[in-house]
């Protein structure tokens, strides 16, 4: 986180003449939800996209007509958080149907694929539904009455392990930790949020009945600015 957050911190810093960026935001919201740098865009949530808005409009142009930059990083977040949220869900219904350790089990096991794999499964259907999951008071509401349950039950083992990995899958612990295990720093291969939102345009492009331009490009892009942020990152630290 730290050497991410330097990165930004530097970057915004700079002056006009060597930095170029544009905040992008929601309507009716008056902080950013993201920021265009030389190196991609870095949204309020903490994530990053190699690409910039120009490069993106090149790929689906009729699909922007439909669609603003600030809405598709939306999706995509969505889906970001769709590993914690379903995981949470999937976790939750285990506990209720069978019992924690089953639940402890297969939520462990599912977290790794689905994170690792979820822009296999994109489409606008899907991401209505995970907006739903998406909402705090969905899994708020689940994790109460599942957990009361188990208290009212006297299981208190499995009330208690229930509270923390509540707090482990709410707050993305885990998924940082498959990121750690499995995700190499490797700055030649395209990142996992930059193939999710490859894949968004792709399919809502699809969806829209529009036409795809060079996206076979935006990889390359992709890759081009990882390997431009380690070069700043490197020069910076070295300050």
């Amino acid at each position: 986180m730290k050497p991410r957050c330097t990165f930004v911190y530097s970057a915004l810093s700079q002056p006009n003449d060597m930095l170029d960026f544009n905040l992008g935001r929601r309507k009716g919201v008056n902080e950013s939800t993201y920021v265009e740098t030389p190196v991609g865009l870095f949204t309020a949530a903490g994530n990053w996209f190699h690409t910039t808005e120009k490069k993106l409009k090149t790929y689906a142009p009729d699909l922007f007509k439909k669609y603003s930059v600030d809405r598709l990083l939306d999706i995509a977040e969505i889906w970001i958080r769709s590993s914690d949220n379903l995981t949470l869900v999937l976790f939750m219904a285990l506990l209720f149907f069978t019992n924690i350790w089953t639940a402890l089990i297969l939520s462990i096991l599912f977290l790794p694929f689905w994170h690792l794999n979820k822009s296999a499964f994109v489409t606008p259907m899907t991401s209505h539904l995970l907006k739903v999951f998406d909402l705090e008071f969905v899994t708020f509401l689940l994790a109460v009455g599942v957990l009361s349950m188990e208290g009212i039950a006297g299981n208190y083992t499995a009330l208690v392990l229930g509270l923390i990995f509540f707090l482990v899958f709410k707050f993305g612990l885990y998924r940082r930790l498959i990121n750690r295990l499995f995700l190499t720093d490797d700055p030649k291969k395209i990142t996992l949020n930059d193939r999710l939102l490859r894949m968004i345009i792709v399919k809502y492009a699809m969806a829209e009945g529009v036409e795809i331009g060079e996206i076979q490009n935006m990889e390359k892009e992709a890759i081009r600015l990882v390997q431009k942020k380690k070069q700043s990152l490197k020069s910076k630290l070295k300050k």
